[in-house]
Parts: C-alpha cells; sequence; structure tokens
C-alpha cells in the first residue's frame, strides 16, 4: 500500500500551525510560517519516501513530524523565541522518541541509504535551497 507522503506533509504542517496558534496569543505571532515554499515542499516529500526507505518501522506521520520538526528548526526558528519544541508534538506523534532521535540524526549525524547520505542532502538544501 503507497502512502501519500504529500498529503501526510500538510497534515503535519496544519497540525503545527493549529497547535502554535492554540499556544500563543495571536498578537505575539503573525501567519506564522511553519513549512515551506511548493519548491521546498516537492524536495521535503521526496526525502520523506527516501527516509521511510531507510526507517520503515516509523510511521508515515512520525517520519514527517521529524521532516517539518528539522524544517523549522534549521530554517525558520528564532533566535528569541522557540514555537516549535518537541513538547508540542508530544501527544501527536504515533512514537515521539523516534521523531527526536530522527531529528536528531538528520541535524548532526549521518542516514546513510543506498549509498548517499540523507542528513547532509536535507541540511543541505535547507541550508542552500539546491538539490544535490
Amino acid at each position: 500500500m503507497k502512502t501519500d507522503m504529500k498529503a501526510i506533509i500538510r497534515e503535519v504542517e496544519t497540525f503545527f500551525i493549529n497547535k502554535i496558534n492554540k499556544l500563543y496569543y495571536h498578537d505575539e505571532i503573525q501567519d506564522i510560517n511553519v513549512c515551506c515554499t511548493d519548491y521546498e515542499f516537492v524536495f521535503l516529500t521526496k526525502i520523506a519516501g527516501s527516509l521511510k526507505k531507510a526507517f520503515p518501522n516509523i510511521s508515515d506521520k512520525d517520519i514527517c513530524i521529524a521532516i517539518i520538526y528539522t524544517y523549522y528548526g534549521l530554517n525558520l526558528g528564532e533566535q528569541t523565541t522557540d514555537y516549535i519544541t518537541p513538547n508540542i508534538y508530544k501527544d501527536y506523534a504515533d512514537e515521539k522518541d523516534s521523531v527526536f532521535e530522527l531529528y536528531l540524526t538528520i541535524t548532526t549525524g549521518d542516514i546513510i541509504y543506498e549509498d548517499e547520505n540523507l542528513s547532509s542532502k536535507i541540511r543541505r538544501f535547507i541550508q542552500t535551497g539546491i538539490f544535490h
């Protein structure tokens, strides 16, 4: 059964936006951007599929949570106020520890799958916006 990673990423993005809007006063946040441009979305969807192949035991939703969490943290996180923390997804994730471990491996480690370093590819893309 093939899953629709595009739909799952959008669901996760909507979850984060709704959760943030419930947690913070509207004056504090103005149209918070959690995810990405259409171009970036295509890359994140593709990398979600690769991560699913590398980690078949992690749910599609948890992979997408880790991807959105990573994207936000590396690209959009504020230095003064961090709206997205692991606590924000703890009750939403299927296995919150798996999400956090995947996030840590993406941001600080190496995920080698089919002779490709997926972690490095994700980090480079988020920093440069260029597919490698």
